[in-house]
């Protein structure tokens, strides 16, 4: 996938922002009001700009969020769609500290998303994600971002279900490898599953990682 313009995708994640500035809980909110462009130059990288350019680009129809708080990812990766026939989405996320997904809601509302293509599922990832192994949910979604909790055996618990779940030719991102501890997991997988895939990292700001899985032989 070739990037668009930085500039380009910069405009349009801070339009996003002004939009959703107008609700008081994002202003509220430490991680929205932290965002900072900073200076774009060829460095520059951001997790928005990575998953706006695949909503732009790719439109996944099947969209799985392990971890999606008030749904700023979600929002960045659905606002690049034009339409939203047959997409469904699912949110896994306990919706604790600040968060809950009436908030998700109100965030997609505001972008004139449909909130009726996400299904949440509320808990701990690691009670979830067994059971919607057995309930047919494999080889299911064409997009896959890991952004749960950051203890590295709950993530690289996260990573081994977003493998089972990926289907040929998804993409899965996994966020915050500033974390050491969370980039050695990424490289734990990667070993696991390095002819699955390929490949991509940037360690630009909070640093993400993301891979493409490969059609099956």
């Amino acid at each position: 996938m070739e990037f668009l313009n930085k500039k380009f995708c910069v405009k349009r994640i801070k339009e996003i922002y002004e939009i959703l500035s107008l609700i008081s809980f994002n202003r509220e909110d430490y991680y929205f009001s932290s965002w900072n462009e900073g200076v774009i130059n060829e460095d520059w990288f951001h997790s928005y700009f990575l998953i706006l350019n695949l909503g732009l680009q790719v439109r996944p129809i099947n969209v799985l969020e392990i971890g999606t708080r008030n749904g700023l990812s979600l929002v960045m990766l659905l606002s690049g769609y034009c339409h939203f026939k047959g997409v469904k989405v699912v949110c896994v996320d306990t919706w604790e500290e600040f968060s809950c997904p009436s908030r998700v809601i109100d965030n997609l509302r505001f972008m004139s998303i449909p909130e009726e293509i996400v299904d949440f599922k509320i808990g701990k990832s690691r009670d979830i994600l067994p059971d919607m192994s057995m309930n047919g949910y494999n080889d299911l979604f064409d997009y896959i971002l890991v952004d749960g909790s950051h203890e590295a055996n709950e993530a690289y618990g996260d990573l081994l279900y977003a493998h089972k779940f990926l289907r040929s030719r998804g993409y899965l991102l996994f966020d915050d490898i500033e974390r050491l501890e969370l980039y050695d997991i990424w490289r734990k997988f990667r070993v696991m599953y390095k002819k699955n895939y390929t490949w991509f990292e940037n360690s630009y700001g909070k640093g993400i990682c993301w891979a493409k899985k490969l059609e099956a032989k």
